[in-house]
């Protein structure tokens, strides 16, 4: 059930906010060789807009046309066909949860119907629509999730075995594309099977960047929500190519482009096409400036806007150099009637932080208020000393 919070009608006016109206160019740098692909396809059905289905043709055809190309998942059945899926296990016609790897080809085809409205797909049927698409340019991310599915390993006899088999599969499919492809394996042993049967370069997956401490060097694949202050310098020593994920909110963005990895995955394009064109496009909208209030509490409005979103922005907040440990950064938005579309919190750990707002997605979830503020969730008082800065910044 979603949480009803009442927007008062008239927007109440704080004291201490000041707007400043003058338009600037914003600052940014993207740099042009981090590549950007869609993760799953083009992400998941009705999240930042997204239309598509994780994992489908038309999503990651999607993807590709409007990103450097795309990252989707691929599992095996017991036909030993390759198919575009993510989970290890399938929801079948009679609603039961079933490893892919014990089901046949034509069982997936009946539970694809029954359940995930005839969208997945073979990698087989993938590969031909990219040769018709005859767009080399574009980089294609195979996450190898059927080598850490427990069905497919023991039915090969090993995580070894299968994955020489797996490599084999997909040297035949791609035999005759010529897409940049990276390849994605779980084990540190899969790496050098797949880089010398298919020849395409090969990462290991890591679930967090703790092996930045290990003496081994490969090419890593990782989350971008495990980062802390000593990764930036950690990541350059380590020398390696990466391939990190799944970069959805601004803060997140701005850590990575820290980072410059090879390529990063995304389910947020609108998101990553707004930060590509802040370079050239890109500019501080309007200024709120906010003093400390008198009386202190455990909530502190920054600004409240009424009206839908008209275009995507970037909230900039600059909180100054005073040390405001425990508090968080809100940005809430809510319907007509008050109810709450959207809530995302950034915990304070620096003095500029970022939140990114798509129109498109916020005209699906059907917001027509937002509003940012600071919040204490453990009850204490907000002890803001200084003012502090909303910057709005928009493309021209």
């Amino acid at each position: 059930m979603r949480s009803r919070i009442i927007i008062p009608f008239i927007l109440l006016l704080f004291i201490g906010c000041k707007s400043e109206n003058d338009t600037q160019r914003y600052n940014f740098d993207f740099p042009e060789n981090i590549l950007v692909l869609g993760h799953k396809g083009s992400g998941t059905k009705g999240v930042f807009g997204n239309s598509f289905y994780d994992n489908s043709i038309a999503g990651i055809l999607n993807a590709i046309a409007e990103l450097d190309g795309a990252e989707f998942d691929l599992q095996m059945s017991l036909d030993s066909t390759l198919w575009l899926f993510h989970d290890h296990v399938m929801l079948d016609c009679n609603g039961n949860l079933v490893n892919i790897a014990t089901m046949t080809d034509s069982s997936i085809e009946a539970n694809s119907a029954c359940n995930y409205s005839a969208e997945i797909s073979r990698f087989e049927d993938l590969v031909k629509a990219l040769d018709t698409l005859k767009d080399t340019t574009k980089t294609l991310s195979l996450d190898l999730k059927v080598l850490q599915n427990p069905e497919a390993i023991k039915s090969f006899g090993g995580e070894a075995e299968l994955a020489l088999f797996v490599a084999e599969r997909i040297k035949n499919y791609l035999s005759k594309n010529n897409n940049n492809v990276f390849i994605e394996v779980p084990f540190s042993s899969q790496v050098d099977i797949m880089e010398s049967i298919t020849g395409k370069t090969t990462f290991l997956i890591h679930n967090s960047f703790e092996y930045l401490w290990q003496s081994f060097r490969m090419n890593h694949s990782a989350p971008i929500h495990h980062f802390y202050t000593d990764v930036p310098e950690l990541f350059e020593n380590y020398g390696q190519k990466s391939l990190l994920w799944v970069v959805n909110s601004a803060e997140e963005m701005m850590n990575v482009l820290a980072l410059r990895p090879t390529a990063i995955q995304t389910d947020n394009i609108s998101m990553v096409q707004f930060f590509r064109a802040l370079p050239v496009k890109g500019e501080v909208n309007e200024t709120f400036r906010i003093a400390p209030p008198e009386d202190k509490n455990d909530y502190l409005m920054i600004n409240e806007f009424m009206g839908p979103f008209e275009q995507d922005v970037l909230f900039e907040i600059d909180l100054g150099t005073q040390h405001l440990g425990g508090v968080q950064v809100v940005f809430s938005a809510f319907d007509e009637q008050g109810i709450s579309t959207k809530w995302e919190a950034l915990t304070y750990y620096k003095n500029i932080v970022h939140f990114f707002q798509g129109a498109d997605e916020h005209a699906n979830l059907q917001t027509k208020s937002y509003k940012l503020y600071l919040w204490q969730p453990e009850g204490k008082a907000v002890n803001l000393k200084q003012p502090i800065e909303l910057r709005l910044i928009k493309l021209e």
